[in-house]
């Protein structure tokens, strides 16, 4: 509930009190970690209004209300939502109150979050796709450069499977490497943004940090290690031992 900062003013009194804690965000309150100006909104007991405003009001029945906040539970479903909105602009509309739905107006918000993930998902896999054919290149030539060692390994009595296996991990190594730096880095840089628009705007604007996004990256960049690495392993130790010792192709 808030109340009308005009009757206490009307009373012409000046109140000096000792705050009891700083806010940094609250609904329909000007309040804010960054504040641009000392005029901000203070949090008064019922009693404490009535006491800077005893020259103008002699109860609680008679503090003019600014708006009143309603929490809705969790579980409502749409139609009763609509019943209890359609139920309070009945009740107001003689008083000329008005009923604002934050529901309506986070529609907007949420179709553009909607668009800005679809356009983000879009982006990560064409670079997955990139990253994975750059990577089977990068691992193809690795391969190719080492039939040597590989011709030795092989006449030594390393299986074909064991060798795959290991250009397989050193693949994932790289790649794990690689998913982790580029975390590190998005998160710092997400961070000073974050920070950035909350000095600009104001507000609390708090920092999510795309955990779904990160695990699904993280299995994509082993799968894409493991593919680009396997085929070109395969193809290099499925090939005669001596073949591999003269380096032909």
């Amino acid at each position: 509930m808030r109340v009308s900062s005009s009757t206490v003013l009307q009373s012409g009194n000046i109140y000096i009190g000792k705050p009891l804690a700083f806010v940094d965000g609250a609904p329909a309150l000007e309040m804010s970690v960054y504040p641009e100006n000392s005029e901000q909104d203070a949090l008064v007991s019922i009693p404490s209004y009535l006491s800077m405003a005893s020259n103008v009001l002699s109860s609680a029945d008679d503090i003019p209300l600014g708006a009143i906040l309603f929490k809705i539970k969790e579980g409502v479903i749409v139609d009763e939502l609509s019943s209890l909105r359609d139920s309070l602009i009945s009740a107001v509309q003689i008083s000329g109150m008005q009923v604002y739905d934050y529901s309506d107006a986070s529609q907007g918000w949420d179709v553009a979050a909607q668009a800005v993930g679809f356009i983000t998902s879009f982006t990560t896999g064409i670079t997955m796709i990139v990253c994975y054919f750059s990577l089977s290149a990068s691992m193809y030539a690795n391969i190719f450069e080492q039939r040597s060692e590989i011709g030795i390994l092989r006449s030594l009595g390393c299986t074909r499977a064991k060798l795959v296996t290991i250009f397989v991990l050193e693949s994932f190594a790289l790649v794990t490497s690689a998913t982790l730096v580029g975390c590190m880095i998005g998160a710092v840089v997400g961070l000073a943004v974050t920070f950035q628009r909350a000095i600009f705007s104001q507000l609390p604007v708090p920092f999510l940090f795309p955990l779904p996004l990160v695990i699904t990256l993280a299995f994509l960049a082993a799968l894409s290690a493991t593919a680009a690495s396997a085929g070109p392993a395969w193809s290099t130790v499925k090939r005669k031992v001596v073949e591999n010792l003269r380096g032909s192709g």
